[in-house]
């Protein structure tokens, strides 16, 4: 069966509809059959920390509850594998 596996940030605008700078929840999108997921990762980072091509943590950054971009890049990378 054919499933796909997606990694980004869950940012949601405010209720001024501007999204916000603190830190957000880093999510795993399944999708399967149609349907979609989203699951959450356990980590937080700042939207400015986060690299969007690569979909991981800029490399020498930290999240507020001091894991670094190499703890959670492989956090992320074992969820999705």
């Amino acid at each position: 069966m054919k499933f796909k596996v997606t990694v980004g940030l869950h940012v949601k605008p405010n209720n001024k509809g501007k999204e916000v700078a603190e830190e957000v929840g880093i999510r795993l999108r399944v999708s399967w059959a149609g349907l979609r997921c989203d699951i959450r990762s356990g980590y937080v980072i700042a939207p400015s920390k986060w690299d969007e091509a690569n979909k991981c943590v800029k490399l020498g950054n930290k999240n507020s509850h001091g894991e670094t971009a190499g703890a959670i890049n492989r956090g992320i990378i074992t969820l999705s594998g």
